[in-house]
């Protein structure tokens, strides 16, 4: 490709753990979620103690235990999930060659090899430590920034900015 932007990029197993979490979170609805089901275990709680004929402190303690186990198993299971999924595929874990143009974007490794029109792109992003390139609203590729230099950086998101594509969420 003319004009190309070639970055050469590695994928961390932090990396792709971060990027799960940045999913789940991002559209905050696992946080409204997460932050209901506390409501209602205080709504309970505060029903029984008001009822008068449960033991307050064997049900504060219960309450507390159901709480902590509610807040860690949601993070827990993506933790495990992405972790696994991470260290199970060699696509993830190879060094990615990437190389962008106005016309669209090819990526390889010693594995894969696939050319890319941005028509094709559902959305990018960009946050502190990488740019995302979303295939569909749950899958992206990411790109830390660590492996770009300033001037790469900059010129990648003056490519996203130019792009015709509706969702872009750059700084």
């Amino acid at each position: 490709m003319e004009n190309a932007l070639r970055v050469t990029a590695h994928l961390t197993e932090k990396d792709f753990l971060q990027f799960n979490f940045y999913i789940l979170f991002r559209r905050r609805l696992a946080v409204r979620i997460l932050l209901l089901g506390t409501f209602l275990f205080l709504i309970v709680t505060a029903a029984q103690l008001l009822s008068g004929n449960v033991d307050s402190d064997r049900t504060l303690i219960l309450i507390c235990i159901a709480l902590l186990a509610y807040w860690t198993l949601v993070p827990a299971i993506v933790y495990v999930r992405a972790s696994k999924a991470y260290r199970t595929s060699k696509f993830k874990v190879e060094e990615l060659h990437y190389e962008f143009s106005p016309e669209g974007y090819t990526l390889e490794n010693k594995i894969l090899s696939s050319k890319l029109s941005w028509n094709a792109v559902y959305a990018v992003a960009e946050t502190k430590s990488w740019f995302l390139v979303f295939q569909n609203s749950r899958s992206a590729h990411i790109l830390p920034k660590r492996d770009f230099s300033p001037e790469q950086e900059r010129a990648l998101k003056g490519l996203f900015i130019r792009l015709p594509i509706r969702n872009k969420k750059l700084l």
